[in-house]
């Protein structure tokens, strides 16, 4: 499931490039699609808040893929 929504690899190649080869490599690095919202709300709210907002985006994306599949059979 989490494929269809990930980045392409060339988006995380690039982020592992920069960290490698980097004079002062940061702790984490935020790449692809959404990441830097996610860790902004991450910060933001309490843990139990995320953690229900990231259930809530789960369950909306997988009832995306049902309808896609079976839109596609």
């Amino acid at each position: 499931m989490a494929y269809k929504f990930a980045s392409e690899p060339r988006v995380v190649a690039r982020m592992v490039d920069r960290a490698a080869f980097s004079r002062r490599p940061k702790t984490r690095y935020a790449g692809g699609a959404g990441a830097k919202p996610i860790l902004m709300m991450r910060k933001l709210l309490p843990d139990r808040c995320f953690d229900s907002f990231l259930t809530a985006i789960n369950k909306y994306a997988q009832k995306i893929l049902n309808k896609q599949t079976a839109f596609n059979r």
